[in-house]
C-alpha cells in the first residue's frame, strides 16, 4: 500500500478529543508545567469556552478535533470543515486575540507527537522569541 493512502486514511479516523485532551494534559504535567484552567470562559456575555488556558500568561489553546472525518456519504463532516462552524470559529477566536490572548490550535497529531505541549512549554518560558510575551510588556 502507498504510504501516503496510508496516512490518509489514518487521517480519516475519527479523532477522540477527550482522549486527546487527556493526553496533552499528560504530557504538560510531565514537562512540569503548571496546570491549566480547563473550560476556560474568557468572555462573561457569550458562552465562548476554550479548551485550556493560562491567563495570567494570556495563553488559550484548543484541541481541534475531528477535522479529518468524513460522513457515510464521503463528505467532510468535522465540525471545524463546515462553513458555518467555521465563521463560528473565526469570530470566537477574533474576539479572543481582541482581549489581548494568544492562541494555540493543536490537532490531533501536534498532540500526539508532543509539539503541542512543546510550544506550550516554550511560551510560558519564553524560550522562543516568536512565543515570549513578556516582549510584549
Amino acid at each position: 500500500m502507498n504510504p501516503y493512502l496510508k496516512r490518509y486514511q489514518d487521517l480519516l479516523k475519527t479523532s477522540d478529543k477527550e482522549k486527546h485532551e487527556s493526553a496533552f494534559l499528560f504530557q504538560i504535567s510531565v514537562l512540569g508545567i503548571e496546570k491549566p484552567t480547563m473550560q476556560f470562559r474568557f468572555r462573561i456575555d457569550r458562552k465562548w469556552r476554550v479548551d485550556f488556558a493560562w491567563p495570567k500568561y494570556k495563553l488559550a489553546v484548543e484541541c481541534e478535533g475531528a477535522i479529518w472525518r468524513k460522513d457515510k456519504f464521503g463528505n467532510w463532516a468535522g465540525a471545524h470543515s463546515h462553513p458555518l462552524n467555521i465563521e463560528r470559529d473565526i469570530e470566537k477566536y477574533n474576539a479572543l486575540a481582541m482581549e489581548g490572548y494568544y492562541l494555540l490550535r493543536l490537532t490531533e497529531k501536534l498532540i500526539k507527537s508532543g509539539d503541542g505541549s512543546e510550544m506550550v512549554k516554550q511560551f510560558l518560558s519564553g524560550e522562543n522569541i516568536k512565543y515570549n510575551h513578556n516582549q510584549m510588556t
